[in-house]
C-alpha cells in the first residue's frame, strides 16, 4: 500500500438531525431501523435495491478519522449523497427544510475538525433560488467552498440553464461546484437520461453512467454555459462517466476538421477537475484519463460512506501506469492545490516511511 499522503475529494456523510429526521418520517423516502441496522426505503426498485443498507461509516465520525488516519488521507471534502436521488422525490418544502438541516450539522462538523474536513452545501434542486441563499450562506457563515449538484442538472444546455442564476452567485463567490450522480428535480427539464427499454436496471445503471456525465462534460466543454462563470471551478465524479469521456474527447481531438474545437475549449478545461471516486475508479479508465486530459485534471476521490474502505480505489490507482509523481499529483498536490484557492489550506505532510 503506497504511504503518499491523500487528500480525498468525493465522501460522502448523513449528519445526526438528518438522520433523526429521516427516521422520523413515516411515509415517503426514509429511514427505517431493522435489527439494529439503518435501512434508506428509496420508494423504487432499479440496479439499487428499494431498502438501501447505510453501514456505520455514514454517521460515525470517529470511525471515519481513524480509517482514514490509517490509509493517510490527510483530508477529506464531505458532500450530500445525490445518488440517493432523495432530493429529486421530495417536494420543495421538505427539499429546502433538509437542505438548510443539513447545512448546520455540517458546518457545526467543520468547526470542530477544521484540518480534517472541508465541506459543500447540499443544494436544492426545485427552488433555486433557496439554492442560491443556502450556497452564498455557506461560503459566507458555515465556511463551505461551493455546493454539489446531481449531474443531470447539467446534462444539456438546456437544463443548465435553469442553474444560471445560482452559476452567477457562485461565480461571484469563486465557489467549487461538485457534479455528483442524480438527477436534479423533476421541475429542471430536458435532463439527459437513456431510454429505460434499453437495458436492465442494472445495465441501465452503467449506461447512465457514461452517458449522462458524458452530456454533463459535453455541455461544459462544448457550448458556452461555463464563459459567464470564470471564477467557478467545477469536480466531475467517477472521472467523467468512468473515463468515457476521454475517449469521447480523443475523437474530436484527432480529428479536428470534422470536429473543430472551440476557441475557448482550454479554458473550460482548465475549470474542471475528474475525480476517481466509485465508478471513476477503472485502471484503465484513470490512464485514459491522464492521456487525454492530463494529470493536473484528476484529483483523487473514493466515495467513502457508500464505499466502507477507501483503500479498493488505492489499491486501483497503484495498479496503473501512472509514474510516483503522476500519484503524487493525483494524491495530494492537485486536490490540495484546490482547496488552497478556495481558501483551505492542508499542511503538507513527511509520512513516515514515505
Amino acid at each position: 500500500m503506497t504511504s503518499l499522503a491523500k487528500v480525498d475529494l468525493h465522501s460522502h456523510w448523513f449528519s445526526p438531525k438528518i438522520t433523526q429526521y429521516l427516521l422520523s418520517k413515516k411515509t415517503g423516502i426514509r429511514f427505517i431501523e431493522q435489527n439494529g441496522k439503518i435501512l434508506l426505503d428509496r420508494q423504487k426498485i432499479d440496479a439499487l435495491p428499494q431498502l438501501f443498507e447505510l453501514g456505520v461509516q455514514w454517521f460515525d465520525i470517529d470511525l471515519r478519522l481513524d480509517h482514514l488516519e490509517h490509509h493517510q488521507v490527510v483530508h477529506q471534502l464531505l458532500s450530500w449523497p445525490t445518488t440517493l436521488e432523495i432530493d429529486s422525490n421530495i417536494d420543495v418544502s421538505e427539499s429546502r427544510y433538509i437542505s438548510r438541516l443539513y447545512n448546520n450539522d455540517l458546518g457545526e462538523l467543520l468547526s470542530l475538525y477544521p484540518a480534517k474536513f472541508s465541506a459543500l452545501s447540499y443544494l436544492s434542486t426545485s427552488d433555486i433560488e433557496f439554492a442560491t441563499d443556502e450556497l452564498k450562506r455557506g461560503h459566507e457563515e458555515l465556511g463551505f467552498i461551493g455546493g454539489v449538484l446531481p449531474v443531470g442538472a447539467l446534462s444539456s444546455y438546456a437544463s443548465a440553464q435553469h442553474f444560471a442564476d445560482l452559476f452567477k452567485a457562485a461565480n461571484e463567490l469563486g465557489s467549487h461546484i461538485y457534479l455528483h450522480t442524480g438527477s436534479a428535480h423533476d421541475t429542471v427539464q430536458q435532463q439527459v437520461k437513456s431510454s429505460e427499454l434499453l437495458a436492465t436496471p442494472v445495465q441501465l445503471q452503467i449506461l447512465n453512467t457514461s452517458y449522462v456525465f458524458s452530456s454533463a462534460v459535453f455541455t461544459l466543454l462544448f457550448t458556452d454555459f461555463l464563459d459567464a462563470y470564470p471564477n467557478v471551478t467545477v469536480q466531475i465524479a467517477m472521472l467523467g462517466g468512468s473515463g468515457i469521456s476521454a475517449l469521447l474527447i480523443e475523437q474530436i481531438l484527432q480529428k479536428q476538421q470534422r470536429y473543430p474545437l472551440p476557441q475557448q475549449y482550454q479554458q473550460r478545461l482548465s475549470q474542471i477537475t475528474f475525480d476517481t471516486g466509485a465508478a471513476g475508479d477503472g485502471i484503465h479508465a484513470i490512464e485514459a484519463m491522464r492521456h487525454i486530459f492530463g494529470i493536473e485534471r484528476l484529483v483523487f476521490g473514493t466515495d467513502y460512506a457508500p464505499q466502507a474502505s477507501v483503500n479498493t480505489v488505492i489499491q486501483h490507482i497503484e495498479q496503473t501506469d501512472l509514474t510516483e509523481n503522476e500519484k503524487q499529483q493525483l494524491y495530494f498536490d492537485t486536490p490540495a492545490h484546490l482547496l488552497k484557492q478556495k481558501g483551505i489550506h492542508v499542511p503538507t505532510l513527511q509520512l513516515e516511511n514515505a
